[in-house]
């Protein structure tokens, strides 16, 4: 038999509305798990395949860079905000990509006019503050500075993005629609969003302090401007998946090899489409393992079977019997937000 675990009801937000109001039953740990590829291994195969990527052509390929990232979320910083220091798992469990900002328009919700789609976003968020991250990507080929030490147009305009960001927030009813779209709780007290810029390559500023310092000036509360020579993969970030937000619906598009399943992401990703095909189309995932992350996927969190989300053919060679859920030792499930135990 495998070891069971209980774990006690939770708000709404750490897991989905449908849990809310009545406890888990029992989880057990299968004691035949499928290998998953240790954090070790990951982060050595994917660092290799990152500073090959910047070091090529490829390199300088905005698209390419962002579908790397797409793949690798936890290479991305924010998911427990920028400037203070949350215990808190990101809301959904995901880094949403390419996701429009939505505005309160004739009694219904529509993608903000004239505002550019952030490339990335994290949903941060701790005991009392909701804080958004909104990221935008650059080419690592462009310049920080021309030849004569001014801001390079380039850089002027990507900062810019950042500045109708926030103005974009700064109005009232904005905030409101942002919240309500992306389901902030009310027990949050304050909406506090924050802007990456992430752009240009490290060497530009070698042998140059001047420039060095120069360019920290492009900082502000709430913002943080670096290079990609910054982004590694972080290890607190293992479990986290990518997706879309389109309208009121969520669409996985990558799951990272490091995956597990159990209580404290379960809620918020069965409100997310497409995981089971997010999940077989990772290679870096053994077949095996792939086949067991599914049926887990399909089955459901609480034993409700969720197969009519998930497309026959993924499942119907891998079984209808699913296999106990993937869990830690031990799980913690405290609070409205919770801090990953898996």
């Amino acid at each position: 038999m495998g070891q069971s675990y209980r774990a006690k009801e939770r708000s709404p937000w750490g897991v989905s509305e449908m849990y809310s109001n009545r406890l888990f039953p029992a989880y057990q740990m299968s004691p035949n798990l499928p290998t998953m590829m240790s954090w070790d291994d990951y982060e050595a195969k994917a660092t290799a395949e990152w500073q090959a990527l910047l070091n090529s052509a490829e390199g300088c390929d905005e698209r390419t860079i962002h579908n790397f990232l797409v793949r690798n979320p936890s290479w991305l910083p924010g998911a427990r905000s920028m400037t203070r220091a949350s215990d808190y798992a990101p809301c959904r469990w995901a880094l949403l990509s390419e996701s429009p900002l939505r505005e309160w328009v004739a009694d219904s919700y529509r993608d903000a006019v004239g505002t550019k789609i952030p490339d990335f976003i994290w949903l941060a968020h701790d005991s009392n503050n909701f804080t958004p991250v909104l990221i935008e990507i650059e080419s690592p080929c462009k310049k920080w500075f021309t030849n004569s030490g001014d801001p390079h147009h380039n850089l002027i305009q990507a900062m810019n993005q950042l500045a109708k960001w926030r103005a974009w927030f700064n109005r009232p009813a904005n905030m409101i629609a942002f919240c309500a779209d992306f389901g902030m709780p009310h027990s949050y007290k304050n909406l506090k969003p924050e802007f990456v810029l992430i752009y240009g390559r490290r060497q530009e500023f070698q042998g140059n302090p001047d420039l060095n310092r120069l360019r920290t000036q492009f900082e502000q509360e709430g913002q943080v401007v670096m290079t990609f020579d910054r982004l590694k993969a972080v290890r607190d970030c293992t479990g986290y998946i990518c997706a879309a937000k389109t309208g009121q619906r969520y669409r996985a598009l990558s799951v990272p090899p490091t995956m597990r399943l159990g209580p404290s992401n379960a809620g918020a990703w069965c409100q997310i489409d497409g995981l089971p095909e997010a999940i077989l189309t990772n290679e870096w995932i053994s077949l095996e393992r792939r086949q067991f992350l599914v049926k887990r996927s399909c089955i459901g969190p609480v034993g409700r079977d969720h197969r009519d989300r998930c497309d026959p053919r993924l499942i119907g060679r891998i079984g209808s019997k699913g296999a106990s859920h993937d869990l830690p030792r031990r799980i913690r499930l405290p609070g409205p937000g919770h801090r990953s135990n898996t």
